[in-house]
């Protein structure tokens, strides 16, 4: 495995992925101080720029998961936020083709497939898989800062392609190699 070839000055995040973001906050986003808030982080929801570099993303998000979810904190608020991701960008049209393609492909090719169904809303994610069962794997992704809303997502859309036997548990993280490993099973 090599280090991730993008350097942090230069990892951006698509228009779809924010989009789905976006879509969190609902009908909240057309409220004046939301939208304020959200040009203040650079966000003209009305015009989404092709992509948007990390640490703006990070910011969004933060403020999205303390606007949406207040109620938690921490971890259970990132897997919150990942959960709710998933739910609005299945709602766009690229999220409908991604969760599609995900329950015509299977859990197994799905899951080991995941790279490239994140290149679709970045251009710096990388990651692998290797199959443990022929109902379970183990899975690495990188960068990854917040481990918890990747679970969150890694739930949600499997739960939403192939049923509520999807499961993620979180295996390892290393802040300083932003590496993550899961072990996921249906």
């Amino acid at each position: 495995m090599a280090a991730n070839p993008i350097p942090p000055e230069q990892r951006l995040v698509f228009s779809a992925s924010v989009n789905g973001l976006l879509r969190i906050l609902g009908d909240d986003v057309d409220k004046p101080e939301v939208r304020a808030k959200l040009l203040e982080l650079g966000f003209n929801v009305d015009r989404l720029l092709p992509g948007y570099g990390l640490p703006e993303c990070m910011k969004l998000m933060d403020y999205i998961g303390t606007r949406c979810f207040p109620e938690l904190q921490g971890d259970e608020r990132e897997r919150a936020l990942g959960r709710g991701f998933i739910r609005a960008f299945g709602e766009t049209l690229l999220g409908k083709a991604t969760m599609a393609m995900g329950k015509v492909m299977g859990p197994m090719r799905a899951t080991m497939r995941l790279t490239r169904a994140m290149r679709t809303v970045n251009n710096y994610s990388n990651s692998g898989a290797t199959q443990l069962t022929p109902r379970s794997v183990e899975l690495w992704c990188e960068p990854v800062w917040r481990p918890w809303y990747y679970i969150g997502i890694f739930e949600e859309g499997g739960r939403a392609i192939h049923g509520e036997s999807y499961t993620v548990v979180l295996r390892s993280f290393d802040e300083k190699k932003e590496r993550a490993e899961f072990f996921v099973s249906w």
